[in-house]
């Protein structure tokens, strides 16, 4: 049996290094997750041949339901005559090239998406692109 004596100081502090551990390990988990997880609106895209996948450089996505919603980013429900000013301060804090992905449900009115547009061009954000889905090749028969 081993006895302490008076002048041996007894710690009693928690170990912290293993908990910090742990949350570091978390943090980058989380920061690896969050962009995977931008759960945009539920639209259905409409099919096209010649379809490129959108970059992943600076861009934000602007998404327009069948009802006619317009979201800016992944849940930010933007009014139409809103829509130019706060897609550009978002861009401009984003800086670099200034790119902007709408996302439009296939049943979306075609004025619509013209409207959205001309919005954006108001503001100077030229660098528009539209997002579809790739359609499948009919096979050819000769």
């Amino acid at each position: 049996m081993s006895h302490f004596s008076v002048d041996e100081d007894l710690k009693s502090e928690i170990n912290v290094i293993p908990l910090i551990d742990v949350m570091l390990v978390l943090l980058i988990i989380f920061m690896i997750t969050a962009p995977l997880l931008n759960t945009n609106m539920p639209v259905k895209l409409p099919k096209a041949r010649g379809v490129q996948q959108q970059g992943s450089g600076q861009q934000i996505t602007l998404t327009i339901t069948k009802d006619g919603q317009i979201f800016l980013g992944s849940n930010n429900l933007v009014p139409l005559d809103e829509l130019g000013q706060r897609a550009k301060a978002v861009l401009d804090t984003k800086g670099a090239e200034q790119k902007i992905f709408i996302r439009a449900d296939e049943n979306v009115n075609y004025g619509l998406v013209l409207k959205v547009m001309g919005e954006l061009v108001a503001y100077g954000i030229t660098n528009i692109n539209l997002v579809a889905n790739q359609a499948t090749s009919p096979s050819r028969k000769n």
